[in-house]
């Protein structure tokens, strides 16, 4: 009877699992006992024209690169950006273009035109500030269609003149990518170009924006003695309300009636749910294998006695 019991033991001890993750679930994992699995494969069917020759499907998509574009303004006159719109189809597409947000600066470009099948061009737009435009980093989006499909490019303008101050404000790698609620570490390197002894007490501040001009925080401003140079980290949390985008850390440093500014970008990204979903199979088959055993120990017993009482 013990060896029945431990073969059916090593039989549930060897029932193989399988873990499945779903994937449009945020990772959804299922538990389940492993069974054959059968794959078919259904051809796709193929058009012929008046010859009997097969044709190919019309696919009709298009790329950007890069998907961010930063510019760094130090002069007055115009500055240039460029990127390169490829169309990845195998038939002609029309392409428009949008700028939205960079409402301080004047542009010109084409902005509609057609790529040929596999064809790519490469786009320059010039920008120039209108006048009246102050020191500061501006944010917008550069929207490029084809039909019912777009792809967004991200744009930011350090615009800013000549000062003896500076500020570099870099967001670690590892915290380029964060869920909501979390904190991120940047480095801030500051620099005075114009004191060659003693302290100045300057203004630091610090913000997270989006590519649509909404502040999502501001930091409590903050001042700060500043020598020849600085460099520090510091933590800024997220908040838990944010939504899922890319934002920008915006730091500015203040003197008297001189600012610069300094930037860097992050993604906010949804935190995946890990869901374990039990597949009850394998429960019924342990519960159907010891009801076999206590009937089969039953009627052993039963028939142990009645053999017992006929001896007697």
């Amino acid at each position: 009877m013990k060896k029945i019991i431990i073969l059916l033991l090593m039989f549930i001890i060897s029932i193989p699992f399988v873990i499945s993750v779903d994937s449009e679930n945020s990772g959804n994992l299922s538990f389940g006992v492993v069974s054959d699995v059968t794959t078919s494969t259904v051809s796709s069917p193929t058009v012929s024209s008046g010859g009997g020759a097969a044709t190919s499907s019309v696919t009709s998509d298009f790329s950007v690169s890069p998907d961010i574009i930063t510019l760094d303004y130090f002069s007055p006159t115009s500055n240039n950006i460029s990127f390169l719109i490829k169309n990845n189809g195998n038939t002609g597409i029309p392409i428009s273009i949008e700028i939205l947000g960079i409402k301080e600066f004047y542009y010109s470009f084409n902005n509609s035109f057609s790529l040929t099948p596999s064809s790519s061009r490469n786009l320059s737009i010039s920008f120039s500030p209108v006048k009246g435009t102050s020191n500061g980093v501006y944010v917008g989006k550069i929207i490029v269609k084809s039909g019912e499909k777009y792809k967004t490019i991200y744009l930011i303008i350090n615009f800013r003149e000549s000062s003896l101050l500076d500020i570099n404000v870099k967001v670690l790698p590892e915290y380029k990518s964060v869920y909501s609620g979390d904190d991120i570490i940047s480095s801030i390197l500051l620099h005075n170009y114009g004191t060659d002894s003693g302290l100045i007490h300057a203004d630091l501040n610090f913000s997270v924006i989006d590519f649509d001009r909404n502040v999502l925080v501001e930091y409590s401003k903050e001042g700060i003695d500043l020598g020849k140079e600085l460099f520090f980290t510091r933590d800024f949390n997220i908040p838990k309300h944010s939504g899922n985008g890319r934002y920008i850390l915006v730091g500015t440093l203040s003197y008297g009636n001189s600012s610069v500014f300094s930037y860097d970008y992050f993604d906010v990204v949804k935190k995946p749910v890990i869901e374990i979903v039990y597949d009850y199979s394998v429960l019924l088959i342990i519960i159907t294998l010891m009801l076999a055993i206590g009937i089969y120990e039953f009627v052993s017993y039963r028939n142990h006695s009645r053999l017992l009482s006929k001896l007697k």
